[in-house]
């Protein structure tokens, strides 16, 4: 498969990601149904429907290779981070403010595979969590995302906010990971940042309904 596609199964349907066009698409049911036979190992595929996705470019026919095309493989988030009142550290609020403009001003006039291709490049080296510091690291970075909402632009785009925390993340030496999920009956897409099981930016309800498409290490 082409390295700038991602997919995920939802229902009976496969929703793919093409991260370097930036749009979302989907298969007629044939080549859908025969895809999902790829995906699954199964040898007893159609070839006309099989030479159909190589000549759309879905599949890239590379000899000797084995390998199957694979969804993106993450932990379902599980937790959210608390809620309780704590201390605004309002430097940080500032940062979020400016990684939120300077975010929508990316989103706006560049590719979104170079955005992405960006975090990847600033990801933070050698940084660990242990288990139980999560919240203790998180918290700060939370609560003065959340509490300057209203001074934020774009602050209900949900792929421009989970960007603009990560980038107040990565000034901090933080890494986590942006997961982009995608719904199928009818159609949605909505984007948060998680780290292990934590949704550290959204609430827990609010992405429960979304198949994991897509997941960056930033």
């Amino acid at each position: 498969m082409k390295d700038t596609l991602a997919f995920c199964i939802v229902g009976d349907r496969t929703i793919f990601l093409d991260v370097e066009a930036d749009r979302y698409f989907g298969l007629k049911p044939q080549w859908d149904a025969t895809f999902q036979a790829i995906v699954r190992g199964d040898g007893a595929c159609d070839p006309v429907h099989v030479s159909a996705l190589i000549e759309t470019q879905l599949l890239v026919e590379v000899p000797e290779v084995t390998t199957v095309p694979r969804p993106v493989s993450i932990a379902r988030a599980t937790r959210q981070l608390p809620s309780r009142a704590t201390h605004q550290n309002y430097l940080i609020s500032l940062q979020c403010i400016a990684a939120q403009i300077e975010t929508a001003l990316r989103l706006r006039f560049r590719p979104f595979a170079r955005i992405l291709a960006k975090f990847e490049q600033d990801t933070p080296q050698g940084v660990g969590m242990v288990e139980g510091d999560i919240e203790q690291r998180w918290m700060p970075i939370s609560v003065a995302f959340a509490r300057s909402r209203r001074l934020r632009v774009r602050s209900a785009h949900c792929l421009t906010s989970s960007l603009a925390f990560l980038r107040v993340a990565q000034a901090r030496g933080l890494c986590a990971t942006l997961v982009i999920g995608v719904s199928g009956a009818p159609f949605g897409a909505h984007c948060w940042v998680q780290v292990e099981d934590y949704v550290l930016n959204d609430r827990l309800e609010n992405i429960l309904a979304f198949e994991p498409i897509l997941a960056v290490q930033c």
